[in-house]
């Protein structure tokens, strides 16, 4: 994933600052993170003894939605950058999507076949990440 040692200043009407900006790309990252470990941790138990407690636990999954608020609390409405709520929608996107791969294999598991691709999900983590970037450059 990339890093936000060096965020650019915001040449929009969204001020923020760097410190915020850094501690919510931070938070953000960690959450992609957590999703894309999601995933991995998916494609490893396909066809497994362990691929239906994998499949329970993403259903139950909010983590995004927990740092969402705590990213938002960082900021007021006259600074929060529009890739904030952005963010949110294309993780929940990303998520509700990595249960459909999950269903996806499941059926696939159940029925001798080969695991599903994740194309979709990767696609939506490329999203996310893209977001990511603007949150840091306070877009």
């Amino acid at each position: 994933m990339t890093s936000s040692a060096a965020l650019p200043t915001p040449t929009g009407p969204y001020l923020a600052s760097v410190s915020v900006r850094h501690t919510a790309v931070k938070l953000l990252q960690a959450a992609d993170d957590h999703m894309q470990q999601e995933l991995t941790d998916g494609q490893n138990a396909f066809g497994s003894s362990v691929f239906a407690t994998w499949f329970d636990s993403v259903g139950q999954d909010n983590n995004y939605e927990d740092v969402f608020v705590k990213v938002n609390n960082m900021f007021n409405a006259s600074d929060e950058p529009q890739s904030v709520s952005a963010w949110r929608d294309d993780a929940t996107q990303a998520q509700d999507d990595i249960g459909s791969w999950g269903t996806d294999a499941l059926n696939a598991a159940g029925s001798g076949g080969t695991m599903p691709s994740a194309d979709t999900v990767d696609a939506d983590l490329a999203t996310v990440e893209k977001d990511v970037q603007a949150v840091g450059a306070g877009k």
